[in-house]
């Protein structure tokens, strides 16, 4: 088929990244060499979620699942009868609704243990063309898009009491020691780039020293692929610890303490591959030989932050409706067919490699 390029002209929201519920519109130009005949052609948006979980089994020993679940498939059939095109550009509208419930774009790869996890989230728009007849040739053109989806709140946005205790044995003796933490969290769900207000008592009624006391924002994961049980990965936060020195016997120590969230963290939700959250750590840290105490605070990170941002998201659907698309076009990478586990990227670089040969 004498197809040489395809490019996309889109209408982009303010921030270039587009939210669920958004609608996603523009143009598609693709350049015939010379006349052919087309039978079907067809403008889609696609949502696809990939993992590949590799487990290692000692040093020659490994096993792989993989699982794909499908987030968006919304066809929209242009032509779908024998027409013959003549060479030159010819352009064709799409216009999609993206779902209201959809995880964010992300590509995450993570190694812990024997473990590497690898999954990938991703959006495009695509165009197909399938030549009519015995031996017509079909040809794929996409085009990635970015999305990030805000994240409904399921934490309070009031002030939260969490309580965790630990009772220490003390040898020869019939009192028993115990370690009690008290933590006020003033809100929950909060908007990416927020901040973490956090109120917490560490009461020492016991014979030992708490030799510190320690704050921490975690990054947790949880991975799921078919044939295996889910796996959960965690990990600081970079620039969140805040630490207080020792608490002595029969004393009580109160603190309030800010961590301001770094803009890049969010959690992840709506995959049945993928999930990420957060939550505020506390460690007491005692001597040899009791364990610490540890309480853990959850909390939501990227709610919307006030309702005048459905306004703008439907001022934005009005303007797509009004006017026409920019004045830019972007090039749409040929795929091979349906071929979503490769990248905008992969494509490009096929493409090349054969255009070489």
């Amino acid at each position: 088929m004498g197809i040489i390029s395809c490019q996309m002209c889109i209408f982009k929201p303010p921030d270039e990244v587009y939210k669920q519920g958004e609608v996603v519109a523009g143009l598609i130009k693709y350049t015939i060499l010379e006349p052919v005949e087309i039978q079907k052609i067809t403008t889609s948006l696609k949502g696809i979620g990939t993992i590949v979980l590799k487990v290692h089994r000692g040093t020659k020993n490994r096993v792989t699942y993989k699982s794909k679940e499908t987030l968006v498939d919304i066809d929209n059939i242009v032509q779908d009868e024998k027409m013959k095109l003549e060479s030159g550009s010819h352009e064709i509208k799409f216009h999609f609704t993206l779902p209201d419930t959809i995880p964010s774009t992300s590509k995450i790869c993570k190694c812990f243990g024997n473990f590497k996890a690898t999954c990938v989230i991703k959006y495009y728009i695509r165009i197909k063309l399938q030549g009519s007849g015995l031996f017509s040739i079909e040809k794929h053109f996409r085009k990635e898009i970015p999305v990030k989806s805000d994240v409904a709140p399921t934490l309070s946005r009031e002030p939260v009491n969490y309580m965790k205790s630990k009772k220490l044995v003390r040898l020869f003796s019939s009192q028993n020691g115990l370690i009690n933490i008290k933590a006020t969290i003033l809100n929950s769900a909060l908007a990416i780039g927020g901040k973490i207000v956090l109120h917490y008592e560490v009461k020492n009624d016991s014979h030992v020293i708490v030799k510190s006391v320690q704050t921490k924002l975690i990054q947790a994961y949880m991975f799921k692929a078919d044939g295996r049980s889910a796996m959960n990965y965690e990990e600081d936060v970079p620039s969140t610890e805040a630490k207080i020195t020792s608490i002595d016997s029969q004393t009580t120590r109160t603190e309030c303490i800010d961590i301001q969230l770094p803009s890049n963290i969010y959690n992840l939700e709506n995959s049945k591959l993928l999930s990420r959250y957060y939550f505020v750590r506390l460690i007491a840290q005692l001597p040899l030989p009791h364990g610490n105490v540890v309480l853990n605070i959850p909390v939501q990170i990227g709610v919307k932050e006030n309702a005048n941002d459905n306004k703008m998201a439907q001022d934005y659907e009005d303007i797509i409706d009004d006017d026409p698309p920019p004045s830019y076009w972007e090039v749409m990478g040929e795929a091979r067919k349906e071929n979503d586990e490769s990248s905008d990227d992969d494509d490009d670089e096929n493409h090349k490699s054969k255009t070489k040969k």
